[in-house]
């Protein structure tokens, strides 16, 4: 016994599997007259590690595992960190497209303090933030944020060392390294 099933009810289970199209003949007219049905199956996203990015779980924060200025090759990062002053590292991070988005933006001092950066021993299995240190460097160092620091006439902005975590006020003609972070759409 032969079973028919509706063409919608095969389209969802080829989808399923994987099939992006399938051609099939219409059962109910004759055999000159065939009913083609094509079922379009979007390809999955790359994962964010894959495309080097992290989520924060606990802010939901997509950030980039590697300094700007530097290229993910889908195991580490490569190349030299950018190091720019304030106004600059800001707006190469609104200008920052990777990933397919261009939502980018500098952190905030407390979403950058949120970072607990620290040496992984496997990559791989480790659950945490797992973020590269710049090409030659012994540490992270400094790392600005988008705060800026409203005493002595605006001229500091807060930057973190991320090897401590220490927050500290720098001058914004510095030239400090930064990551990109970004909100993810809701």
């Amino acid at each position: 016994m032969r079973m028919k099933l509706a063409p919608s009810i095969l389209l969802t289970a080829l989808s399923f599997m994987g099939i992006s199209s399938v051609t099939f003949a219409d059962q109910n007219t004759n055999a000159t007259s065939n009913a083609t049905i094509v079922a379009q199956v979007k390809d999955p996203e790359p994962s964010l590690d894959a495309q080097g990015l992290w989520q924060d779980p606990k802010t939901n924060l997509i950030w980039s595992r590697c300094s700007l200025g530097q290229a993910w090759t889908g195991r580490e990062c490569t190349g030299d960190a950018a190091q720019l002053t304030w106004k600059d590292a800001k707006e190469a991070a609104k200008n920052f497209s990777f990933a397919g988005k261009s939502d980018w933006r500098l952190p905030t001092l407390y979403e950058l303090k949120s970072l607990k950066l620290r040496d992984a021993t496997n990559p791989e299995t480790d659950k945490y933030p797992w973020f590269y240190k710049p090409d030659g460097a012994d540490g992270y160092g400094w790392y600005w944020s988008s705060t800026p620091y409203s005493y002595f006439g605006g001229t500091y902005a807060w930057a973190v060392d991320l090897d401590t975590g220490k927050g500290d006020y720098i001058d914004k003609e510095r030239n400090v390294r930064l990551f990109v972070v970004r909100t993810p759409a809701k």
